[in-house]
């Protein structure tokens, strides 16, 4: 079983051809990898949407938040759910407020932005 988590960063400075972008990225690598399970998140300083896809069902979202930026409550909630993925990407701009320490599974941060984070593996996702 392949279980991933995805984290979409709504915050106020992550606009609509962003998130599009990150929405046809996230169906693209669901192609690829044929996750079982998918725990989608949309997060600005909170969560705004907490979702599990499941059997290769393409992620079909609006965008929900547009406040503050605060990468710390996907970590916590996945924590508080039990739940340890085989990976979690996350698609944001990278400003916002970071996890003091990194959780027990590998991050890759799809960056809109020039920024690189404090852990994982940054990547540079071109709109």
């Amino acid at each position: 079983d392949c279980e991933i988590a995805v984290v979409m960063d709504t915050s106020g400075s992550m606009d609509s051809p962003e998130f599009a972008a990150a929405v046809a990225e996230i169906n693209s690598i669901l192609e690829t990898i044929k996750p079982n399970r998918i725990h989608f998140i949309q997060c600005d300083a909170e969560i705004q949407e907490y979702k599990i896809i499941e059997d290769g069902e393409p992620l079909k979202s609006s965008i929900k938040g547009r406040g503050g930026t605060d990468f710390r409550p996907p970590f916590e909630l996945l924590e508080e759910k039990r739940v340890v993925p085989h990976c979690l990407l996350f698609f944001s701009d990278l400003y916002g407020s970071f996890p003091a320490t990194p959780p027990k599974y590998p991050v890759l941060w799809c960056c809109t932005t020039e920024q690189i984070a404090p852990f994982g593996e940054t990547m540079r996702v071109e709109l």
